[in-house]
Formats: C-alpha cells, structure tokens, sequence
C-alpha cells in the first residue's frame, strides 16, 4: 500500500442495510505514538473509559511508529475496501469479514503503551 490515510469505517462507510441514525462515526487513524496518546488524554477527560471517543466518533488508532501495527492498519483497511464494494446485510457479516481476513484482531483497543 502506497498512500496511508484514514479513513471512515464501520456502518457509516458500508452498512447501509444497517446503519441508523444513531449509529457512531468510526474513522481508522495512523498517527505516531505522541499523537495517539494526546488522543486519549483529550478522550479521558470527557469520557474516563478505555475508549477514544469524542461524542458520536471514534478514532480506531494504528500507531505508524511500530511496523507490527502498520500492518494490522493495513489488513483493516483491505477488509474496509472490500465490504464498501460488497455491502454487508448485517453488522454480523461485516465482523466476519473482519475475522476471516484477520483485521478484527487488528484493532487493539487501550492507551499507547
């Protein structure tokens, strides 16, 4: 992959057959490690969980400091383009595309280490 950028993910990119009104924004980020983690101070101080959320979006952080995480980026990404070309009936569809392309267990949830 040439160009990394983020990018929209989850029901507001593909799941049109599923997504509401209430559904959050997911925006997938590569950003080095010092970003990520003004991130997630900025995030605790309105939310005190282990969530990066700001309102309705959530930022998916891939720290672009570490090549194990570039690549899991990368295998979301792949498994994001392919479900807005093929749109998902079902949440449950588009998280078993996730599994079977191994990008579900790309994303690591919690604070930069």
């Amino acid at each position: 992959m040439s160009e990394r950028v983020s990018f929209i993910t989850g029901s507001r990119a593909y799941g049109e057959n599923y997504v509401t009104e209430d559904s959050d924004i997911d925006i997938v980020i590569l950003a080095e490690r010092e970003t990520i983690a003004d991130l997630f101070r900025l995030a605790f101080k309105d939310h005190g969980n282990n969530k990066l959320q700001f309102g309705k979006i959530n930022l998916v952080t891939f720290n672009a400091d570490d090549p194990d995480d570039v690549r899991r980026y990368d295998r979301w990404k792949e498994a994001n383009d392919y479900l807005i070309f093929n749109k998902p009936k079902s949440k449950e569809e588009a998280i078993a595309k996730f599994r079977e392309l191994d990008a579900e267990s790309a994303y690591k949830r919690g604070r930069p280490e």
